[in-house]
């Protein structure tokens, strides 16, 4: 009797030390594709949301699910893409709501134009979404609902503080701030005290001000716990660091971005290359061009499926670019991205430029300046080729090297 009861007991013992052992790799499992899944949503500058996987917990399915609120119908089709596009996840449930309009971004153009680009994904055949489009000044977001605080920065350098704050001493912080950052003969307070606006504000408002310091001119709108940013920048390369200083500060897991959900739309003008020819470029610039030029003769720069994220192929090629470039003392090098006719030419438009931005990120970690490399995506509007063939498109989508200047 004594040894049933003993071997009783052990069996117990086993099935706990299972049950734990099934418990930790369920927890192990749904930790890593939540982690995954609020990495990639952050590199699209997606943040604040509540992922989760379907189950209990003893359960898991290979099933996200998104909570919270994100400011366009464009943010929320986008969050969904990311995720869906993760290794391991079969499926998404978009529960997530939108507190604002988009942005009417795509009713008018001329020769003066920026450009306005969003995170999307790469070329395929299916239907797509875009919010690229073209303007004249920096997009204005659609009033909603609720408790609101409006800063505006204009061409002119001149700031107006707009809507609620909850107390005082709020309003008398954000006006110091703005007055020390832009002078106070050019701000403008059209700020009211509510108690009932929300008191976090301070934080996200004053960190928007430094933001539209650094612009030509924009507006933070603040709304609840969402916001919208938008601002113009002098050139694709400005364009860049910016967004790169506002990902760092995204990254942080001290900063408060957590509380708040919302989009940067940056503009910056196209830069259109300089014609290579004899006549207008110089010697050693034209020696340069054909160096890089033989170096990429039959080959190409390859971004994996779907992504603008470099293939390792390619590093080995772009290494053969670098110390083609090295020599030349280069002073401005334009990076363009190109694509076939597959599908939207908006959404091409931003893919190609999302690619030529990889590339010149991966040449600032290997050394160079970041104000001597510009990016541009002409999308499917150059082509080298027939699109009508798949060799044709294949040599269409490609990424070019133009130097604009050396150093004499």
């Amino acid at each position: 009797m004594r040894k049933v009861l003993l071997a009783l007991l052990g069996l117990i013992l086993l099935a706990i030390l299972a049950y734990f052992c099934f418990q930790n790799k369920v927890d192990t499992i749904r930790n890593d594709l939540v982690s995954t899944t609020q990495t990639a949503l952050s590199d699209q500058q997606i943040m604040g949301l509540k992922v989760d996987l379907k189950g209990n917990e003893t359960a898991t399915t290979d099933i996200i699910t998104l909570q919270g609120e994100v400011a366009t119908v464009e943010a929320k089709a986008l969050a969904e893409k990311t995720v869906q596009s993760i290794s391991g996840i079969n499926g998404v449930e978009n529960l997530l709501r939108v507190t604002q309009s988009a942005p009417a971004l795509a009713k008018q153009a001329d020769t003066n134009t920026t450009e306005v680009l969003a995170a999307k994904e790469e070329n395929q055949t299916e239907p797509k979404k875009t919010t690229l489009a073209k303007q004249t000044q920096a997009p204005q977001a659609k009033e909603a609902a609720g408790y609101t605080l409006t800063l505006t920065k204009d061409k002119e350098n001149k700031v107006t503080l707009a809507g609620l704050v909850n107390d005082k001493k709020m309003k008398q912080t954000l006006l110091e701030k703005a007055n020390k950052l832009f002078g106070k003969k050019n701000v403008t307070d059209e700020l009211k005290v509510s108690e009932h606006a929300p008191k976090d504000w301070q934080y996200i408002s004053t960190f928007a001000l430094d933001r539209l310091h650094d612009v030509d001119y924009g507006d933070m709108k603040l709304q609840d716990n969402s916001y919208i940013f938008t601002g113009h920048l002098p050139s694709p390369s400005t364009k860049a660091a910016f967004l790169d200083g506002i990902r760092t500060v995204m990254s942080d897991p001290e900063n408060h971005y957590g509380k708040y959900r919302g989009d940067y739309i940056i503009t910056a003008p196209v830069e259109e290359p300089a014609a290579l020819t004899p006549k207008t470029v110089d010697m050693a610039a034209k020696s340069c061009q054909q160096k890089i030029d033989k170096v990429l003769k039959d080959k190409k720069i390859l971004f994996d499926y779907n992504k603008a994220s470099l293939k390792k192929e390619s590093y080995i090629l772009l290494g053969s670019v670098i110390e083609a470039l090295k020599p030349c003392k280069i002073t401005k090098l334009l990076i363009a991205g190109h694509t076939d006719n597959t599908g939207d030419n908006a959404y091409n438009k931003i893919l190609s430029t999302k690619r030529a931005e990889s590339v010149r990120h991966y040449l600032i970690k290997k050394g160079f300046k970041a104000k001597t490399l510009d990016a541009v995506g002409y999308g499917e509007t150059k082509p080298i080729a027939s699109n009508k063939t798949k060799k044709g498109r294949a040599e269409n989508r490609r990424i070019e090297f133009i130097i604009k200047g050396v150093k004499k």
